[in-house]
């Protein structure tokens, strides 16, 4: 699998490519991001997605497991 990631002050884009060698079952795979919540929570956020859309979002002010 290879994976780039590129990150500046303003945004943080990643990719993936990657081959099964044999069954591989997923309903979705992904990236997990951890971020301090000092400082980041409640400040807005836009989310790509892989079908070319945006998403303008806040950061939770709150964790939940």
């Amino acid at each position: 699998m290879t994976v780039a990631l590129t990150v500046d002050a303003e945004e943080m884009q990643r990719s993936a490519v990657g081959r099964a060698a044999g069954t591989f079952e997923t309903n979705r795979s992904g990236f997990s991001v951890l971020h301090p919540i000092n400082g980041v929570a409640r400040h807005h956020i836009r989310v790509g997605h892989s079908d070319g859309s945006n998403e303008d979002l806040v950061f939770s002010e709150l964790i939940a497991l």
